[in-house]
């Protein structure tokens, strides 16, 4: 134990005799282990804000149908009308799919909404009762619309908080009436705060929602359905649902393809293969990295043998065994990079906090990847201290001894 312990302080010491090519000879290690840790840290907490976004909808047996913006921008180059779904087309599509689930419409605008002095920019939402529990929206104050609501067309209107803090930032909105281009509501309706969905990049608390029915009336340009969503009975039920649309529509004469679907199981496994592309990509740059910091380590401690020559022979002439030696300089390249591990893990935590601080992107420090990455680190020392440990430990006492 004591020669162990020996030959570890003899390795620090050395190190410490030479900082500045020890601190050089590291970074490669250390380059290559902070980026391991932060790109798997900064992609779980990705991961981490893509499964929240699942707990925010809270609907696993959701989904949703949008135009081919590939097909709609070929027709607009061709300078042909793109002809989107009529109203009764779409309650059509529901009877069609009543028995596996819920088809639930939404037309959409956007104008500058106005309340005396005070104005924004916003999305006026036409939308339905059912819509409101589809994407998990709660009321805060006030009442949802009703069945009464849609048939007479009323011009009433539910809004979102970000709306309430620019319009009505001191006082209470329910009964006040918002100009929405050149349309008049009356705010019944204060939504709970809901934030920003990353899967459906929509900002819900800047939204104005108003009866479906009221905007197809007051909106003559806007009452073609682009895109709805959906909520089935059960997950299994998902793909009949999608099947029957799709077919439906090629039946109603719509080009195939006209409109593309999507779940969130889909939007989630896409992320993680997004996620895992990134990471084997930052790995590969990490894993050359460390290929190159070991090569440093394994150029610099074979100068040191050189340098250390008569050392090593004297050392052996008084009575030092090979595996001593041997150890010393496995000791000097393990604790170099491990060190160089240790500076890389501290940096890619910092970096890693960095992005959550500056960005507010939410980062997860990764234990998993620090561990891995000292491991890693490790074993660059361990493998590429094995040849200049082998070359001091073969060295012939008296030829070094004479060496000059």
């Amino acid at each position: 134990m004591g020669v162990y312990l020996s030959g570890i302080g003899e390795g620090m010491l050395a190190l410490l005799a030479n900082k500045f090519r020890s601190s050089l000879t590291m970074l490669g290690v250390t380059i290559g282990v902070m980026a391991i840790v932060a790109v798997v840290s900064i992609g779980d907490g990705g991961k981490r804000r893509v499964l929240d976004e699942i707990e925010k909808i809270a609907q696993p047996t959701m989904f949703w149908f949008f135009p081919n913006w590939v097909y709609v921008q070929k027709m607009e180059e061709e300078n042909k009308e793109v002809k989107f779904l009529k109203y009764e087309q779409f309650q059509h599509l529901c009877d069609v799919t009543k028995n596996e689930g819920d088809l639930i419409a939404r037309l959409s605008s956007r104008h500058r909404v106005r309340y005396r002095d005070r104005e924004l920019q916003s999305s006026v939402q036409g939308v339905t009762e059912a819509y409101f529990p589809s994407v998990s929206l709660d009321l805060a104050d006030g009442r949802m619309f009703t069945e009464q609501d849609q048939a007479s067309k009323a011009r009433v209107c539910i809004i979102g908080q970000e709306v309430k803090s620019i319009l009505f930032p001191y006082e209470d909105p329910l009964g006040k009436v918002v100009r929405a281009g050149d349309q008049r509501y009356t705010v019944i309706g204060l939504l709970a705060f809901k934030g920003t969905s990353f899967i459906e990049a929509r900002n819900y608390d800047d939204n104005i929602y108003v009866p479906l029915n009221t905007i197809r009336h007051r909106e003559p340009k806007n009452r073609d359905i682009m895109w709805f969503t959906g909520v089935a009975k059960n997950v299994d039920l998902i793909p009949v649902i999608r099947g029957k649309v799709h077919q439906t529509l090629v039946e109603m004469g719509f080009p195939e393809r006209f409109m593309e679907s999507g779940t969130l199981g889909e939007e989630l496994r896409g992320f993680e293969m997004v996620s895992l592309a990134l990471k084997i990509m930052i790995s590969g740059v990490s894993a050359i990295s460390l290929f190159v910091g070991g090569l440093g380590i394994m150029n610099v401690m074979l100068v040191t043998v050189k340098e250390r020559t008569r050392e090593i022979g004297l050392r052996k002439a008084l009575g030092a065994s090979s595996a001593g030696i041997r150890f010393q300089f496995f000791v000097e390249a393990v604790l170099m990079s491990s060190l160089g591990g240790l500076v890389g893990a501290i940096l890619g935590i910092g970096i890693t906090y960095g992005v959550n601080v500056f960005t507010g992107f939410p980062t997860i420090i990764s234990h998993g990847a620090i561990t891995w990455g000292l491991f890693f680190a490790f074993m660059v020392g361990l493998v590429f201290g094995i040849y200049p440990a082998h070359k001091a430990a073969s060295l012939d006492p008296s030829e070094a001894l004479r060496y000059e």
